[in-house]
């Protein structure tokens, strides 16, 4: 008698089952023979994923998966999640204490993909308060509280130029340029980049690199977001008001133009939150696309400005 399937097997079974029941769906064409197919799986099914799927599908002369990336497991506070330790982490109570884009923020920031992660509260409330609210919300709230009072009104100014940039921030000549490059600084953490590497002898070797680095983008929006907090904080548009309105009209502009160009960026981690953040400050939904980052100098001059709305309200938990 052939020997029972391990829980293991069973398990891959079932992603097999699951897997080639969605051949026959409408979109097969498109995700399957099409663009290419990047798999993510869980390291502890990936002997299936990486071995036998591919074969299968060599078999049913059907194209394998370009790359295979498998993730990792969490933690919690340094220990294995288990039932009896009593330490497992219900998601939805995630959802409901922190909110969807602050936990997705999380899980991809956290570590680099497909390296074990440790969740704890303390982590958590790191990234929910001490960054999204503290240095995203907060310079958000800034911008747009100043751009809804006079001399601005409520509408964009005339779109930030290189010159009002170095105007406040000579420290800082990279900073428009490098908020309007995050579309392809972000993706070229994300998708397989090929690479060609010395051999010797004259050859060369291809080889991919940074897949699905979540973190290292996340990081490249969130040097953004830090050095635009120091360019409002160094510029003080608040202070110009009496004495120089056009140049507190001036260091807005540049103000508003990185918060466009931060709010675009994040859409694909944190899509709720940018959503809100892109309709606040008039991004019209036609100029939303991570290409419009680069394509255009701002917003349009006279676009309305909403009142302002806390994105990432400070979340405060009981004590235990």
């Amino acid at each position: 008698a052939a020997p029972a399937a391990t829980e293991e097997e069973e398990e891959e079974e079932d992603s097999f089952e699951s897997s080639s029941s969605s051949s026959s769906s409408e979109d097969f064409s498109k995700w399957w023979t099409g663009a290419e197919k990047v798999h993510v799986v869980g390291k502890d099914i990936l002997r299936f994923h990486a071995v036998y799927w591919p074969a299968i599908c060599m078999a049913a002369q059907l194209p394998c998966p370009d790359v295979i990336v498998a993730h990792g497991w969490w933690t919690s506070d340094g220990r294995k999640i288990s039932k009896s330790l009593g330490n497992v982490v219900d998601p939805f109570e995630l959802l409901e204490t922190y909110g969807l884009d602050a936990t997705r923020y999380f899980l991809l920031s956290e570590v680099p993909f497909g390296a074990d992660g440790d969740y704890s509260k303390q982590a958590m409330l790191a990234a929910a308060n001490g960054f999204l609210a503290n240095a995203v919300g907060n310079f958000a709230q800034r911008v747009c509280v100043m751009l809804t009072k006079k001399p601005c009104d409520a509408t964009a100014p005339k779109p930030a130029t290189q010159e009002d940039l170095l105007r406040f921030a000579p420290d800082q000549p990279e900073l428009l340029a490098k908020a309007r490059d995050l579309a392809a600084s972000t993706r070229r953490h994300l998708l397989p980049l090929e690479e060609d590497e010395e051999t010797g002898g004259g050859q060369k070797k291809t080889t991919k690199k940074e897949v699905l680095r979540f973190d290292l983008a996340l990081k490249e929006i969130e040097d953004v977001v830090r050095e635009a907090n120091k360019f409002f904080d160094s510029a003080a548009p608040w202070t110009l008001k009496k004495g120089d309105p056009d140049a507190m009209v001036r260091a807005l502009a540049v103000a508003l133009e990185l918060l466009r160009c931060i709010a675009i960026a994040y859409q694909p981690f944190m899509p709720d939150a940018s959503r809100r953040l892109l309709d606040q400050i008039g991004v019209p939904l036609n100029e939303r696309d991570l290409a419009h980052i680069a394509l255009l100098p701002g917003l349009a001059k006279g676009t309305p400005i909403a009142k302002p709305q806390h994105v990432f309200p400070r979340i405060d938990l009981p004590d235990d």
